[in-house]
């Protein structure tokens, strides 16, 4: 079974007979959002000095089982620390918040259909994306896509030659990027990451956000976390 997206194909036929169901509200989001809280385990990221964003790119191995188990390493997605997973503010789309309606490039490395990718960028969206400061879903998914090309190839070089999860750690290490945290039980990497004023999310160390990305004068446009 390759990433979340057949079981999201399973999820969005569901949804389509129970309209009433949406995003974390139907049974199977429910699943992936208590699977993604497991990801992120008892660490809470301190964005820093003058920093309003801060969060985790999360890469898949693919060397896990189920839903996690898929042909190469591939993109989970972006999500800011908010709430009790640390101090990043959300902040709320600039433009629109529709959902997508497109497959994004890094989104459509698996043999999956497009309805069914949709279905998994729509989660990412709805659930992380709303809280990135993004334009719009485009943006936001574009913006994954971006962050995430480098360490993906260290990853899927590490695999190809027979590497563990532990070896693609030490591979994007190597490669000059922080992972903040390991899920070993879905075999995922957290790689840690945050946004300067500008709402341009970069890969950084935690220790170094307040230089990479602590230029926020204000805390304006921001939406309140309970």
């Amino acid at each position: 079974m390759r990433a979340p997206l057949l079981a999201l194909a399973l999820a969005a036929a569901a949804r389509a007979a129970a309209p009433a169901l949406r995003g974390a509200e139907a049974p199977y989001f429910e699943q992936l959002s208590a699977e993604q809280d497991a990801a992120r385990g008892d660490s809470k990221m301190e964005c820093g000095s003058g920093v309003d964003l801060c969060g985790v790119l999360t890469l898949c191995s693919g060397l896990g089982s189920g839903a996690y188990e898929h042909p190469a390493p591939s993109v989970h997605g972006l999500w800011p620390e908010v709430g009790s997973y640390g101090t990043s503010q959300c902040i709320a789309p600039l433009g629109s918040k529709a959902d997508p309606t497109s497959v994004v490039d890094c989104y459509s490395a698996t043999d999956d259909d497009s309805a069914a990718i949709i279905s998994f960028e729509t989660h990412e969206w709805d659930k992380h994306g709303q809280c990135a400061a993004a334009i719009d879903a485009e943006d936001f998914l574009t913006t994954v896509c971006d962050l995430a090309e480098k360490p993906l190839a260290l990853m899927a070089t590490t695999r190809t030659a027979g590497g563990s999860l532990d070896d693609m750690k030490a591979a994007v290490e190597h490669g000059g990027y922080e992972v903040f945290g390991t899920d070993a039980t879905n075999s995922q990497l957290l790689l840690s990451a945050c946004a300067s004023s500008d709402k341009k999310w970069k890969l950084a160390a935690v220790a170094d956000f307040p230089t990479a990305c602590g230029d926020w004068a204000f805390n304006s446009a921001k939406t309140a976390i309970a």
